[in-house]
């Protein structure tokens, strides 16, 4: 788990935009979270629970963590695939460069 939690991270930090939220990005092993913030450093709880509706509607399980709801949690099985990995992060990327204020 340390090593695809390592590959996890790294995936997340090359493949999640940044570029409507502050994005912090941390984890350990398997675990992993992506924190939302907006422009002024508020959390951007509506955004986060937004996209983990989303990628429930796809077929993934994310969860909201965090105080304040606006971390997206990734937690998967220790028998993912590194391919299985890369798929649910990059559908994560995809969701959080959508329009998520609806």
């Amino acid at each position: 788990s340390a090593e695809l939690g390592d590959d996890l991270l790294k995936l997340l930090e090359e493949k999640i935009p940044n570029l409507k939220y502050q994005v912090e990005i941390r984890g350990r092993g398997l675990m992993a979270g992506v924190e939302l913030r907006l422009g002024d450093d508020k959390p951007a709880t509506e955004a986060a629970i937004q996209a983990i509706k989303t990628l429930l509607h796809r077929g993934y399980i994310f969860l909201p963590e965090g105080e304040h709801g606006n971390v997206i949690s990734f937690t998967p099985p220790l028998t993912i695939s590194k391919a299985q990995l890369a798929k649910a992060v990059k559908i994560l990327a995809e969701v959080l460069a959508t329009d998520l204020h609806k």
